[in-house]
């Protein structure tokens, strides 16, 4: 046997004898020297095991000064204990079970936890469920989490189905820089442009109080220059909320100009660019 193979399976030999040594004294509850603590339910485990897998725990059981700290219990709040203990269990035996029903919870743990590997897992595992009925709700999740690749992976899920999701009582709900990402995309799929105006008018409209302060923002999601001239005349330039916004007639002017030939050399560039799901592509400079 070649060297290299050897030291892979003596690897794989020490991985296997290491996890089944550690779960067999966790089943038989020895050597155990902390109990984690949530809700009603206590989960006995090793320190040493929790430090190794953990950096928030390896916080916990080291002072400021990199003295250990005789910590018997930890009190979890916020957690479901299932899970928890699933977490736990995981660090011991590399196995976890990741459904639909669990998955969110687990994502959150994990990353509250910072267990990297379980994080993965479960990210890779939603970006395989997104669906019409999970993509809100999970995108919404990755941006909490803040987990780049699961958040860029559902907003291009909603941008390609945007005049579907569009109608989704849970669209209107969204904050205003979680919708601003979804309908300033390029990669937003839509055949005319009225559509994302509609829809962002509709989502000021919801709680005008609180959202129309986001309204000149907004204005720079909305690609006006594949309006038609007739549309933008009448439906923008005489909306109530528009023409009431100093602002917003300032941009207003801008655009009228555009169509006019007359686009000024600093606005050249996406705004005025096609969607991926229109007819135009690219605007030609005039």
């Amino acid at each position: 046997m070649d060297p290299e193979g050897l030291r892979e399976d003596l690897r794989l030999f020490q991985t296997t004898l290491l996890q089944d040594g550690l779960k067999e004294l966790l089943n038989e509850n020895k050597l155990i020297d902390c109990v984690l603590k949530v809700e009603d339910r206590s989960i006995p485990c090793h320190r040493l095991i929790l430090a190794a897998c953990s950096p928030y725990f390896r916080e916990l059981f080291f002072s400021e000064d990199g003295k250990e700290v005789d910590k018997k219990e930890v009190v979890l709040e916020d957690l479901d204990p299932a899970v928890m203990e699933a977490i736990v269990n995981y660090m011991y035996s590399a196995e976890i079970d990741i459904n639909v029903n669990n998955v969110q919870d687990i994502l959150t743990i994990a990353n509250r936890f910072q267990i990297p590997s379980v994080f993965t897992v479960c990210v890779n595992y939603l970006q395989k469920q997104l669906s019409k009925k999970n993509c809100i709700a999970i995108y919404r999740l990755a941006l909490m989490l803040n987990c780049a690749r699961l958040a860029v992976a559902a907003r291009d899920y909603i941008a390609d189905r945007f005049e579907t999701l569009a109608k989704d009582p849970d669209f209107l709900e969204l904050a205003h820089p979680e919708l601003f990402a979804i309908i300033g995309a390029d990669a937003l799929n839509v055949e005319k442009e009225e559509v994302v105006f509609e829809t962002l008018m509709k989502w000021i409209r919801k709680d005008k109080e609180k959202r129309l302060k986001s309204l000149e923002e907004a204005f720079d999601c909305v690609r006006f220059r594949l309006l038609p001239e007739k549309y933008f005349k009448e439906k923008v330039e005489k909306d109530d909320l528009i023409k009431t916004n100093p602002e917003l007639l300032k941009k207003i002017k801008v655009i009228k100009e555009a169509f006019a030939g007359k686009l000024p050399e600093k606005e050249k560039g996406r705004r005025w660019q096609g969607r991926r799901g229109g007819e135009v592509t690219r605007l030609p400079e005039r």
